[in-house]
């Protein structure tokens, strides 16, 4: 009798995991309908050496895919929420290229497939301070790429946060002095080639 009763309940948990299976695979196809996203295609990042450690871009690149993943998420249907996901991952990419969460969000994300959520290190509040603060910094060096990547950190915590009113000022004084960054130079599939 405990021998029967052990293969039933084996049955039994073999056909809940397939159940299980089949009803995440259902839930795959749904998003994979929903979600419009163009895969980046960049080999080569655009802002070649600049003053920021590889670590230190690899741990932004992680927060802002994460960021991204966040955003679509919410709503794989939103149009403005795929594009901003698309502009902050291909940011990612050029800070680190072969970045890991990046590359497989970007992937999936191009296939249609929802990637797995995981949580930022940092809410959007707090990234957005510690981007403000690096743009500063790398706005102060001498190169054009730590100029330019301070820039873009700099518009990013103003769009991330918008209620900080020093990354705002910063990011409209950017604009005063026709310095607002052109964020299609990173979603160009011309990029990828170069």
């Amino acid at each position: 009798m405990p021998r029967i009763l052990s293969q039933v309940l084996f049955s039994l948990s073999l056909v809940a995991v397939v159940l299980a299976e089949s009803d995440s695979e259902s839930k795959q196809a749904e998003e994979s309908k929903a979600i419009a996203y163009q895969s980046l295609e960049i080999r080569k990042s655009l802002f070649g050496d600049f003053s920021m450690l590889a670590q230190e871009r690899d741990d932004y690149a992680t927060t802002l895919t994460r960021l991204a993943l966040e955003n679509v998420h919410v709503d794989p249907n939103d149009e403005k929420g795929i594009a901003e996901a698309r502009r902050l991952i291909a940011l990612a990419l050029h800070l680190s290229p072969r970045n890991r969460t990046a590359v497989v969000s970007n992937h999936q994300l191009g296939k249609g497939l929802l990637p797995e959520k995981k949580e930022a290190d940092y809410s959007r509040l707090v990234f957005a301070r510690l981007l403000l603060t690096r743009g500063r910094l790398l706005k102060e060096q001498k190169g054009e790429a730590d100029q330019f990547v301070g820039r873009c950190f700099i518009e990013l915590a103003a769009q991330l946060n918008p209620r900080n009113e020093e990354a705002v000022y910063d990011f409209e004084i950017q604009k005063f002095d026709n310095k607002e960054v052109d964020w299609s130079v990173f979603t160009a599939q011309e990029a990828a080639s170069e």
